[in-house]
């Protein structure tokens, strides 16, 4: 059976890394000249009243419907995202399942062929003695030990039922291991679907994410010439045109994250909910299969504990300091040639599926909240003493540049953008700063190991 592990690393490592840069490098289509007005029809509508106030009305829209169409293209761009996270977790989901059951496949064939080579030496003896049934050979000829009837009566039924026993095991075995074999391949299959519909909504997530950035340059690009013929129109200036519509234009900012924040948490929810319920039922099996044995009970409570760890609950700590989200370390503090050009990778990684909360692991200022320059979303906060930690590739982020935030206050998402090759959380902490600068981005002064950090603050990075 083929694994299909190039299918999974092409699309593991090639998909949401392509996102930003394939945003970068797109070049929106010419707009229309007659969307916007000009400024000779500016000047001309001026010459009256009514054309006055009704290319008012006409500019003030456009500017509205700039930062409309940005919001809404971004939203959707958002939620195409999220189908994709979903469609990747569930090829990686689908991708364990098919790798263990391959192997248990694999472990099964070995077996059955071990007792088939049994059952073979069974028959080559007993073609060897004519046809007899061993059992049979032993009670004629078993010496002095068989002379006694009834221990040749019982030598009999033990002999007849070993024999029996090797058959049974070898049709057994070789039944499991056609079994496994195919539930692989019906994985298999299905894991081919899997992976066709993750690139067909990645396609979509690229188109998506390509017509919100056509938006926002579209936005850029006639905003401020905007604001200067609105300004011209109600005889003021451009920066208090701008000034006002920047107000109307943040807070339906605010509101479009309050609403995507308010659906992540509520789908973050949902999931938590659909796991607590999945662990319930397999604990009640659990408990079931085992006939209420002590040993169940404390498997039960095992599943559970396992279960609200990797949730959506904010950690909980008696200091000051908490960790950042639940998954493992997948790349440590140390020269591994990416990330940085001299080679050094400046933090932790720690990894999980897209979407896995992030939180703040303490309290402190939000000093920046965006893109860095190597295109992955990214947060900087200020924990005082000139400490800075730097939270990287979230695919969704809840808090913005000024924000104080508390300890375990939940920020941000789990995500892959930028330079990754995943779902993952790149962790950063620089010690000994007077503030923050661009400068500091990939830079490996400043920096101390993240592991070593938390655990001297009684934190343990990775766990969960």
């Amino acid at each position: 059976m083929e694994h299909p592990s190039l299918r999974s690393r092409l699309l593991a490592i090639g998909a949401l890394v392509g996102l930003v840069g394939s945003i970068l490098a797109y070049a929106p289509p010419a707009l229309a000249e007659s969307k916007y007005p000009s400024w000779d029809e500016i000047e001309e509508a001026k010459e009256d009243e009514s054309a006055k106030q009704a290319e008012i009305e006409n500019v003030t829209n456009l500017i509205s419907a700039l930062t409309d169409d940005y919001l809404a293209a971004q939203a959707d761009a958002d939620e195409k995202l999220t189908e994709y996270n979903d469609a990747l977790n569930a090829y990686s989901d689908g991708l364990t399942e098919y790798q263990q059951l391959s192997a248990q496949a694999e472990s099964a064939n070995t077996q059955a062929e071990e007792s088939r080579k049994r059952a073979g030496a069974l028959i080559a003896q007993m073609y060897r003695t004519n046809g007899t049934d061993m059992s049979l050979q032993l009670l004629l000829f078993g010496g002095s030990e068989a002379q006694d009837l009834l221990y040749k009566l019982s030598a009999l039924g033990k002999i007849t039922d070993t024999n029996y026993q090797i058959y049974q095991d070898a049709i057994s075995d070789a039944n499991l291991a056609d079994s496994l074999a195919r539930d692989a391949q019906v994985a298999a299959d299905e894991l081919v679907e899997l992976e066709a519909q993750a690139k067909d909504l990645y396609d979509q997530a690229v188109a998506a994410q390509e017509t919100a950035q056509a938006a926002l340059e579209e936005q850029e690009e006639n905003e401020d010439r905007l604001y200067e013929q609105l300004a011209s129109l109600e005889d003021t200036t451009a920066e208090l045109i701008a000034e006002r519509e920047e107000g109307i234009k943040k807070e339906k900012e605010e509101e479009a994250a309050r609403k995507k924040k308010a659906a992540a948490e509520a789908a973050a929810k949902k999931k938590k909910e659909e796991e607590e319920a999945a662990a319930a039922a397999a604990a009640a099996a659990n408990n079931s299969s085992s006939s209420g044995s002590s040993s169940s009970g404390s498997s039960s409570s095992g599943s559970s504990s396992s279960g609200s760890s990797s949730g959506t609950t904010a950690p909980t700590s008696s200091g000051s300091w908490v960790t950042p989200t639940y998954g493992y370390i997948s790349s440590g503090y140390d020269y591994r040639g990416i990330y940085t050009t001299n080679g050094f990778h400046n933090g932790s990684d720690i990894a999980n599926k897209c979407g896995t909360p992030i939180y703040s692991v303490s309290s402190g200022t939000v000093v920046y909240a965006g893109y860095e320059p190597y295109g992955a979303m990214d947060i900087v906060i200020s924990y005082g003493n000139g400490v800075y930690i730097e939270y990287a590739h979230m695919q969704a982020m809840y808090v913005s540049k000024g924000q104080s935030v508390s300890k375990g206050q939940y920020i941000a998402d789990m995500g892959a953008t930028g330079q990754s090759t995943g779902c993952h959380l790149h962790l950063t902490v620089y010690q000994g700063l007077s503030g923050w600068s661009l400068s500091y981005w990939g830079a490996s002064s400043n920096t101390v190991n993240p592991v070593t950090f938390f655990s001297s603050r009684g934190v343990s990075l990775g766990s969960g």
